[in-house]
């Protein structure tokens, strides 16, 4: 399959096999989230994980994420007033870039 993929993309462009995700946003080079099967969520990249942001940035980022690769946008919250403390129940994980 991944050489099937190749074969039709531009010249320049090559495909890696990492793993298998549910699901992935990708922001730009090297900047993405993952979701796994188990719904654990995995965010990599400097333009993601800036340590200029704020804790609660970080947190309502990872929530948005979460929402957004299960399919759930209706669920992001908007307003920073509407977000609620972070629960333990929401699995994460996080890569270093």
């Amino acid at each position: 399959m991944l050489a099937d993929l190749g074969a039709i993309l531009p010249e320049g462009i090559a495909l890696e096999l990492d793993g298998r995700y549910q699901a992935m946003f990708s922001y730009k080079m090297k900047n993405y989230a993952l979701l796994d099967d188990t719904g654990r969520l995995t965010i990599t990249g400097s333009g993601l994980r800036s340590r200029g942001l704020e804790l609660f940035q970080r947190e309502w980022m990872e929530e948005m994420f979460l929402h957004l690769l299960k399919g759930e946008p209706q669920k992001i919250r908007i307003s920073p007033d509407d977000t609620p403390k972070r629960s333990s129940s929401i699995p994460s994980t996080s890569a270093n870039s």
